[in-house]
């Protein structure tokens, strides 16, 4: 490793040599250099994490990705009262002061359709809005997201006589211009069963529910289209879920999993006046026990066929269960597990450095796709870095990473500490010890970036699980 002067005219093998010209404008009496020896398949990836003080780092990339990034996420420090590890030239040292020009520098770096997400707590969200309202306009305030981070356990219930525990954190979501909507809304799974669900469909197979979901979102039906839905409708037979639950013999600790696995053949009946007019005037079909028609409004709609006719309001509209287990997250982010597993992943334990994955993952997999590049310049565990791999691991992406950590001491941070972090500083110390690594949290981020790199290998080989290392002194 050679280290080499911004104001020379250098050809490095991550951004060419044009670009390396325009650096020379940007960092003055900075060193910086490429270490490969650090990096993962570093001829071949687009994948960087810089090493060294954010604020330089996002300086860095100015002439190379001004205007390319999709996707900010950063988890700054919640100042809580410990001294801040980010520091520059300002005459203020506070909060504000120090996330000021970071967020400047950062939206210069997102594109027009680009969005950013910045993680905060309760000590600092309004200040944080403030700040956001002016770098981004107030009117590219998109959402402020509550997050469940932690259960109604442990030391925060101490004080509960006094105050309500804190159990969540926030996402404030801002648009650099023109976000053009969510790539895709990644919903969740609820966890109690609706026991108006009380229909077993015998006979109804995946293959067929496939098909039926096909013909319900087509934008036109004629006539052919639900005669052949009823045919394949024509063998399926209602049961009694309790009777269907009894003849399989399913434990009850197993009936949960096995009635959302198959809600695609449990439904439910709802009344509807308007429908039963329409049903009305249909002669009922022979020997078949559920059937589908086009409503007035010619929107696809399944029936019981024996439903009362004498009714006001009969129970005749079929809903399928599998239409309804699945919720969009809205603005109050419930379903996130932060405990358990969650210290442990990517093979790195330092929960106090972390965001769970499937927290950045679904930001991810919202607003980003093919080649979008994602930005995280408070990478602490490297945790963004992983969520970008398996992200691409699940949906066959190309996404890139950018990941900036300032050279922040374990030693230091584990003077300071104390209970449960101190714990997880000491264990993470030890693991460095054992890899022969110094005791930074880029080391901890890259070890991580390395370990779950292989872990995603493993599930799709075509993911680049590379990055080259960029140091800056």
């Amino acid at each position: 490793m050679s280290n080499i002067l911004a104001e020379e005219k250098y050809e490095f093998s991550w951004i060419g040599k044009r670009d390396a010209v325009k650096l020379a404008e940007t960092l003055t009496k900075k060193v910086f250099s490429e270490d490969k020896s650090d990096g993962v398949n570093c001829d071949c990836t687009e994948n960087l994490f810089i090493e060294g003080d954010n604020i330089d780092g996002l300086k860095l990339l100015q002439k190379t990705h001004l205007g390319k990034v999709k996707m900010v996420y950063i988890d700054p420090p919640y100042n809580t009262g410990k001294d801040f590890v980010y520091r520059d030239d300002l005459k203020h040292s506070d909060w504000c002061s120090m996330m000021y020009p970071r967020l400047k520098l950062a939206k210069k770096l997102l594109s027009d359709d680009g969005v950013i997400f910045i993680s905060i707590d309760d000590n600092e969200l309004f200040n944080l809005k403030m700040i956001c309202d002016e770098v981004f306009g107030e009117e590219n305030f998109v959402n402020c997201i509550a997050v469940k981070m932690s259960e109604a356990t442990g030391v925060k219930m101490t004080h509960q006589n006094k105050r309500f525990p804190k159990l969540k954190e926030y996402i404030l979501f801002y648009k650099k211009k023109n976000f053009n909507g969510f790539v895709c809304i990644d919903k969740y799974r609820q966890s109690v069963w609706d026991r108006e669900n009380n229909i077993f469909l015998d006979n109804m197979t995946q293959k067929i529910r496939d098909e039926l979901i096909q013909y319900k979102e087509k934008d036109e039906l004629c006539q052919n289209d639900i005669n052949h839905i009823n045919k394949l409708l024509k063998n399926v037979k209602k049961v009694s879920l309790s009777s269907k639950i009894k003849e399989l013999r399913i434990p009850k600790d197993k009936l949960n999993d096995w009635l959302f696995d198959n809600a695609y053949r449990i439904i439910k009946t709802v009344g509807s006046s308007s429908l039963s007019k329409v049903v009305n005037k249909i002669d009922k079909l022979p020997n078949q026990e559920i059937a589908c028609n086009l409503s007035n409004d010619n929107v696809l709609f399944f029936y019981i066929t024996d439903f009362n006719r004498d009714a006001k309001e009969p129970r005749l509209r079929v809903i399928f269960a599998d239409e309804n287990i699945y919720k969009n997250p809205c603005d109050f982010w419930q379903d996130i597990k932060t405990s358990g597993a969650i210290a442990l992943e990517g093979g790195i334990k330092y929960k106090n450095g972390k965001k769970p994955l499937k927290l950045l993952t679904r930001l991810i997999k919202m607003t980003t796709s093919k080649n979008d590049i994602i930005l995280d310049f408070f990478a602490g565990s490297g945790s963004t870095g992983h969520a970008v791999m398996e992200q691409n691991a699940q949906d066959n992406q190309t996404r890139k990473f950018i990941l900036i950590q300032t050279q922040e001491s374990l030693d230091e941070n584990y003077k300071h500490s104390k209970g449960e972090v101190k714990n997880d500083i000491s264990e993470a110390i030890k693991m460095l010890d054992k890899i022969k690594k110094p005791h930074y949290i880029t080391e901890l981020s890259k070890e991580r970036l390395r370990l779950s790199g292989k872990q995603v290998l493993s599930k799709n080989k075509s993911v680049d699980i590379g990055f080259k290392v960029i140091k800056i002194k």
